[in-house]
């Protein structure tokens, strides 16, 4: 029941009308309420703008295999939010895009209950580059944030810089494009809540300390991946996944998740009925 999903999509076909399309995903994966539906995407999208909840502009699911459990993000880098982004793709072997996206500005840790308030005034900032040829597509790109916290009392406002580098991509490994070798990685500082398995661990981004100064974690990804082709109907998996807390904040739970891997192999067989009238 909680992979289960459905969604409702439409689009204007008309003649001289860009790449257009409302979109609405829904699945069962909220374990508080596992009976109700959760929102994992709405948006908008219109040309080259998309406005609404939607994968991350740095997530690049191309590198990964095809996964019959992807449940618990396997320490990858992305994940979904609101944003406001603009997608330059103009039929070339390079594309870019730029975005304004939400995320969680109030993940700061704050055992001393410091008195003020975790917020930030601007949305986070990201920047993306893909080049596509024959036999693959590589990714690069960057985000920067808002780590702040507004003190009151005895201690004053203080402000870090949240940032992450995040690569990812596939190179198809035979002339046919069957087969191919994922990647994926990133490295960041108050950024942990972008990988999906210390965002599932609820671990933050940064914690204050006593003094009302930041601490800020250093957080790092890696994936790689092997999709095989044997025939028509038969394909084999192979995904490693690793991420880890390089510097965390001393405040931080001692039994708070620093160090995630996920390793997945399957078999798996495409079955087709074909009808013919």
């Amino acid at each position: 029941m909680n992979e289960t999903r459905f969604n409702f999509e439409m689009r204007n076909g008309a003649a001289g009308l860009p790449p257009n399309r409302v979109f609405l995903e829904f699945d069962f994966f909220d374990k508080s309420s596992p009976n109700s539906a959760r929102l994992r995407h709405a948006y908008f999208q219109y040309g080259k703008l998309l406005a609404g909840r939607n994968w991350t502009t740095l997530s690049e699911l191309r590198q990964l295999p095809l996964l019959l459990d992807f449940a618990a993000g396997d320490s990858l880098y992305g994940g979904r939010t609101t944003q406001l982004r603009w997608e330059e793709t103009d039929g070339s072997d390079f594309d870019w895009a730029v975005a304004l996206e939400d995320y969680a500005d109030d993940s700061i840790y704050n055992p001393s209950d410091v008195s003020g308030t975790a917020r930030s005034n601007f949305p986070r900032l990201v920047l993306r580059g893909s080049l596509e040829w024959a036999h693959g597509v590589a990714t690069l790109g960057g985000s920067l944030s808002e780590i702040r916290f507004d003190g009151t009392g005895t201690t004053g406002d203080v402000t870090e810089l949240g940032w992450a580098i995040v690569t990812g991509g596939r190179v198809y490994l035979d002339k046919q494009n069957r087969h191919f070798f994922g990647f994926g990685a990133s490295y960041g500082e108050g950024t942990a809540t972008n990988i999906l398995t210390f965002a599932n661990g609820g671990v933050p981004n940064a914690a204050i300390n006593p003094d009302g100064t930041l601490d800020l974690t250093s957080n790092w990804n890696l994936q790689l991946s092997l999709h095989w082709k044997w025939s028509q109907w038969w394909s084999s998996n192979f995904n490693y996944a690793v991420a880890q807390l390089s510097d965390a904040p001393d405040l931080f739970e001692p039994d708070w998740i620093r160090d995630g891997r996920a390793i997945h192999a399957n078999i798996i067989h495409k079955h087709s009925d074909v009808i013919t009238y």
